[in-house]
């Protein structure tokens, strides 16, 4: 909670706020109602609510003195869902060689099944942030968002404290699947609600709105579909992934950039430095063969420390003395994966801006090195293997 003005008449009643983010969590905790609800409080006075501290914007029956600053509260309730896919049934229903009145009363039970639905347990978390006069937010009255509106900055906080309690609750109930959560493994939009007071005598008054926190809204037109897509996934399926090197670690990266778009940040900048590594050391173990190096020459550059990799042997290849290889690579080095060792060595956490910013700066990063592959006549398959997704339907290098 911010600190109060140390100007501020003590004699003035401070307005305070409460404003609270409703999550449903994609997995039910089975907690009792309110069960050890987390609390941070600040031990500070506020002027005009001494003893009235039960009047702060959602903080009934408080058990402390302190001022609250943030809290997570668990509550459940007991919902409908479908069990059967009006979809699959109509899709992929092969009943075609069933007797007709077999057929009629499978497909009576299948859409009676899927017209009842059934009840599933659900964990809702309120996430709450409390603020004292000039540090309570102004918050839009539409659905438009800034990026830096304490909605969305404020919420990625609350996130945090929320993900380390899922995951210590998880370790300590021995739930392997119960841990942090990712923006995708929430519903699109979360209600929000703000609770103001002016003083501990005055009446409540109420902000609500809706906030979008990523993109997957539901399909409700139909998406434009990519058939060169489809053929080359379902070429590379056929094959294996032996056939294409250099894909895996492309579609590492890939994954990375998922992982950032749903705010696993920490997974991201993993994915991220995996599969420059994994990148790199084929080019070197490739260009090397293509060269003619034996297999012991191979393994030794292969068994060095990764710092001359990527720094010296690299650039060997490509005649670039090292520390002029320019931005792409320098920056990479220097920045991300500084981050990429602090997550792996000593469990950082990094915000979804710093995870983007690694991923992308990595395409960048591989997409240098496949230019200076082509640079070099003998190498310069290897540099075209990193660029299969900008292959055209013609492109005999998949025929």
């Amino acid at each position: 909670m911010p600190s109060l003005d140390a100007g501020m008449n003590p004699e003035q009643p401070i307005e305070t706020a409460a404003l609270s983010w409703i999550l449903e969590l994609p997995r039910d905790l089975g907690l009792p109602e309110d069960t050890a609800a987390a609390v941070a409080t600040m031990e500070t006075a506020v002027p005009g609510w001494e003893d009235r501290l039960d009047r702060l914007p959602d903080w009934p029956g408080h058990a402390t003195n302190a001022v609250p600053f943030r809290r997570l509260r668990f509550r459940r309730i007991r919902v409908g869902v479908g069990i059967s896919s009006e979809a699959a049934l109509r899709t992929y229903w092969q009943l075609a060689g069933m007797p007709r009145l077999t057929r009629l009363r499978h497909e009576a039970l299948l859409k009676f099944e899927a017209w009842r639905g059934d009840k599933e347990w659900k964990t809702v978390c309120q996430l709450t942030q409390w603020y004292l006069g000039d540090s309570i937010p102004d918050l839009p009255d539409g659905v438009e968002v800034d990026e830096r509106s304490p909605l969305r900055t404020d919420l990625a906080q609350m996130l945090e404290m929320l993900d380390l309690w899922l995951q210590t609750y998880g370790w300590i109930a021995e739930e392997g699947d119960i841990g942090a959560i990712a923006l995708h493994d929430l519903p699109a939009v979360v209600p929000w609600f703000l609770q103001r007071r002016s003083s501990s005598d005055s009446d409540e008054r109420l902000l609500t709105g809706t906030l979008p926190i990523h993109g997957r809204l539901p399909d409700l037109e139909p998406a434009q579909g990519d058939d060169w897509a489809a053929y080359v996934a379902s070429r590379v399926a056929n094959e294996g992934p032996d056939a294409y090197p250099l894909l895996t670690p492309m579609l590492m990266l890939f994954q990375a950039q998922g992982h950032a778009l749903a705010g696993r940040s920490r997974q991201a900048v993993i994915d991220m430095g995996t599969a420059v590594e994994s990148v790199v050391m084929r080019v070197i173990h490739d260009a090397m063969t293509i060269r003619g190096r034996s297999k012991s020459e191979i393994e030794e550059v292969l068994e060095r420390r990764w710092r001359d990799l990527f720094n010296r042997d690299l650039l060997d290849l490509f005649e670039v003395p090292v520390g002029q290889a320019g931005p792409q690579h320098s920056k990479w080095w220097s920045k991300h994966y500084r981050t990429r060792n602090e997550v792996v060595h000593s469990g950082a956490r990094v915000s979804q801006d710093v995870a983007m910013s690694a991923v992308l700066d990595s395409a960048d990063l591989i997409e240098w090195i496949s230019e200076r592959l082509r640079e070099q006549p003998d190498l310069a398959p290897l540099g075209e293997a990193l660029e299969i997704k900008r292959l055209e339907p013609d492109d005999d290098r998949l025929a």
